[in-house]
């Protein structure tokens, strides 16, 4: 094992990335048998290892996590925080995402199991994240209790938080909660992109509510936001689900003279 970590430490000192994440990912996947104890204390009595340390473990949690080790990611980031090491997102982004599918799944405690893990806005959204496109029962709601969490906390959301948890409660046809979240990103000072308008006409067209679809669309304008292509496929579709078709036809007219390419979900794809 000494050998090897030696081994580990020439290419992550050369900045080798894509080496060093197919030897740790071959490593775990045979299952050596070393516990993250023994490859921590390896690495650590490797000369000048401090200068690539932080690569090794990232791609370390990495590697657990994409063999479906959750676990034994959990337990390197724990380690990772006594040995000094500042891991990068690239390691707990995936990491985190992992542990919210575990949870649903019932085979982990969740994220809590991270223990004084230091929560911040992209934790945060990483987690909301995970809950909304999860399509498990009851997953908005603990996608929302994290915004609630986040605000209890004094940590501030932005606007990938709110646009999140929108075009989730949207995806899950629930509008009067979307709603709800679109206004309360007014009250927290940030500005609605074209991002959380699409998600919101889209929710709104596949409800058949055109006409409320089309409100926001003029609203969207007045705050100096262009239309794109997936704003004209929602309302095409929108216009196609109450028999508009006319309406349909000249919408698709006025989204080619903007110069705005059709996609498969312009035709309903």
């Amino acid at each position: 094992l000494g050998q090897y970590c030696r081994l580990l430490n020439l290419p992550a000192n050369a900045k080798l990335y894509p080496k060093i994440k197919r030897l740790l990912n071959d490593f775990v996947a045979k299952k050596e048998g070393h516990s993250n104890s023994s490859i921590f204390h390896a690495l650590s009595m490797v000369d000048d290892w401090f200068c690539g340390n932080s690569v090794l473990v990232d791609m370390l949690i990495l590697a657990y996590v994409k063999n479906l080790k959750v676990d034994l990611a959990v337990e390197a980031f724990k380690l990772a925080g006594h040995y000094g090491v500042e891991l990068s997102v690239k390691s707990c982004n995936p990491m985190l995402a992992a542990l919210v599918d575990q949870e649903g799944k019932g085979s982990y405690g969740g994220h809590e199991g991270l223990g004084n893990f230091t929560y911040c806005c992209y934790v945060y959204n990483t987690l909301i994240n995970g809950y909304c496109k999860k399509g498990s029962v009851g997953r908005m709601y603990k996608a929302d209790a994290h915004l609630q969490e986040m605000l209890s906390k004094k940590i501030c959301p932005n606007e990938i938080t709110y646009n999140t948890l929108i075009d989730g409660f949207c995806k899950d046809e629930n509008l009067p909660a979307a709603m709800k979240v679109f206004k309360d990103m007014e009250t927290q000072d940030l500005k609605a992109d074209v991002v959380t308008y699409n998600s919101l006409i889209s929710g709104l067209c596949n409800d058949q509510k055109i006409h409320e679809a089309l409100d926001l669309r003029d609203e969207m304008l007045g705050c100096g936001l262009q239309p794109n292509i997936v704003t004209y496929s929602a309302l095409i579709n929108g216009y196609s689900k109450k028999g508009m078709l006319k309406e349909a036809r000249e919408l698709f007219d006025d989204a080619a003279r903007q110069g705005l390419a059709p996609t498969a979900v312009t035709f309903g794809g």
